[in-house]
């Protein structure tokens, strides 16, 4: 019983190996030249709030990401205060999306009363996030494991 707990344990380590093994096409710079303030950019963060005035309909990005790595932007246009920008950057083994909330004020007014509630959001996506790549660990170590037991069990037999 010990050595199928210990066989257990490692298998869910190789599965957790096997998640971060993935090339992840991560960008390597974002800017939004638009934006009333920088959204410190951070490529393994991919939810952002960007500030841009009234009067301005579609962000004005700048990126860089590896040769390999195709880049799509979806929903840059006719911008209002909450629309969604997705930048999808994929590979030949995944994909990640950068999802840009837009938030609209006067040019004037950098200090937005609903920046706090937005961010909150954002923050909120980022924990759900985490929790879905801990929700694909477990479900990587639950399989292998039932395919291990399958196996012992032929092997008794």
């Amino acid at each position: 019983m010990k050595k199928i707990i210990l066989i257990i344990i490692l298998l869910f380590f190789i599965s957790i190996n096997i998640v971060k093994a993935v090339e992840w096409p991560y960008l390597d710079s974002l800017t939004i030249e638009n934006a009333l303030k920088d959204i410190e950019f951070k490529p393994e963060k991919i939810d952002y709030l960007v500030i841009i005035p009234k009067e301005d309909n579609e962000l004005n990005i700048n990126y860089k990401a590896k040769p390999n790595y195709k880049v799509e932007i979806e929903g840059n246009r006719d911008l209002i205060k909450g629309s969604h920008v997705f930048i999808r950057v994929s590979n030949e083994e995944s994909e990640v999306v950068y999802t840009l909330t837009i938030d609209k004020v006067k040019k004037d007014n950098t200090e937005d009363e609903n920046r706090g509630n937005l961010q909150k959001i954002i923050d909120n996506n980022n924990k759900l996030i985490h929790i879905l790549k801990i929700g694909l660990c477990i479900t990587i170590f639950i399989s292998i494991t039932r395919l291990f037991i399958k196996h012992s069990k032929r092997h008794r037999k």
